[in-house]
């Protein structure tokens, strides 16, 4: 029960507090690998899914986000505003004006504002065990966002880094795996699989899901990508889906992205005053859903 309990504290965080740095590094086609865990042809097609990485290092949006938790839920209009490396912002609002919430995530640390009850959640991401034990940061969260691949415990994916993906055509789609060698050596990282789902033709990936399996313990992410759109010359999904589900608990979240753009005049982090109380995530969001 705790492994389940610090991975749902870990996959939660995603929309609750929203963890092998997935950035937009360039992946040369002119560089030579030893493809140990796949062939040249996957590495190709490898090469054409990191080709459609956005090239933008900012990301402004309008969202709708929707979020419930066991039957219990909120949906709020707001902000998206990312800045490559540095922080991922979701302001959300009511009535279209008033901000009701804030999540922030930074490589330092994961915030979660409740504008409405002035208390906030704020913790390190060393500060999770799951996240700690497995090398999963704010590099994670971010190229789910940007709709990326990632390898848990790197800085940055290269080219020398496709060759621990291995790849299973299906029709038109193509499933993606990371390979056990790129994984940490822990007990909760042998029994945790990494998968991507692409399209062969356009090499986009539509999915990501993160499992965990050990005996009667399990916990399952999936992430969605949906209604892509231009964005600085590359296609952006405007349309992701979020849900986590173990034997106790189920966990939905949709954002839908809206007026796009790589405005960068804006404050990058959140400053709090001492109005603002600091309280745990379920405090915090049952707050939230009642709101």
């Amino acid at each position: 029960m705790r492994k389940i309990l610090t991975f749902i504290t870990a996959i939660a965080a995603i929309y609750t507090l929203t963890g092998c740095k997935s950035t937009r590094n360039a992946v040369s086609s002119n560089s030579t690998i030893v493809a140990s865990a796949t062939n040249e042809e996957d590495i190709n097609f490898l090469r054409k899914v990191t080709d459609n990485y956005q090239y933008a290092q900012f990301f402004t949006s309008k969202v709708k986000f929707s979020a419930s938790m066991n039957g219990q839920g909120i949906t709020l209009s707001g902000n998206l505003k990312m800045h490559r490396d540095d922080v991922i912002q979701i302001s959300l609002t009511a009535l279209g004006f008033i901000e009701a919430a804030r999540i922030e995530l930074t490589p330092e640390y994961a915030l979660l504002i409740d504008r409405l009850h002035k208390c906030y959640v704020k913790e390190k991401y060393e500060d999770f065990d799951f996240l700690k034990d497995n090398g999963l940061n704010y590099y994670a969260m971010q190229s789910l966002f940007w709709n990326e691949l990632f390898c848990p415990g790197k800085q940055s994916i290269g080219e020398s880094d496709l060759q621990f993906f291995t790849v299973n055509r299906q029709g038109n789609n193509a499933a993606i795996t990371l390979a056990d060698e790129a994984k940490p050596k822990t007990a909760l990282m042998k029994a945790t699989t990494f998968k991507w789902q692409a399209g062969q033709q356009k090499s986009k990936i539509t999915s990501a899901a993160v499992s965990y399996a050990d005996g009667k313990e399990k916990a399952h992410i999936t992430w969605n990508y949906s209604n892509f759109a231009t964005f600085s010359r590359k296609q952006f999904p405007m349309t992701q889906a979020i849900s986590i589900a173990t034997p106790e608990l189920n966990l939905k979240a949709n954002i839908e992205i809206s007026n796009p753009d790589n405005n960068s005049d804006w404050g990058y982090r959140t400053k709090l005053s001492d109005k603002y109380q600091k309280v745990t995530i379920e405090q915090l969001f049952s707050q939230l859903t009642k709101f």
